[in-house]
């Protein structure tokens, strides 16, 4: 199994609670995708695959009741599917 983790599309690597969860996943390739990327690359997900649910960091800017600005942290979650995971397209 190979260590780098890595998005399909853009060649980057995941890094830290990322890298780790997919790491964990038990399969030989290492390329993952959301749902979306491998259907615009022309696969689709395997009937009654689970995806692994990842997330990055976010700010928010706001302004609290005294009119000061303010920043929010949160987090963006998505899902990520392997390559083992998927399949071609059927085009007919």
């Amino acid at each position: 199994m190979n260590n780098n983790q890595i998005n399909v599309k853009t060649k980057k690597p995941y890094r830290g609670f990322n890298h780790e969860e997919l790491s964990g996943g038990g399969y030989e390739s290492n390329k993952w995708g959301t749902f979306l990327t491998w259907k615009d690359l022309g696969f689709s997900i395997k009937k009654g695959e689970k995806g692994f649910t990842c997330f990055h960091p976010t700010w928010k800017e706001y302004t609290d009741k005294d009119g000061e600005t303010k920043v929010k942290s949160s987090r963006k979650y998505f899902t990520l599917f392997n390559e083992e995971q998927v399949k071609p397209t059927d085009i007919n």
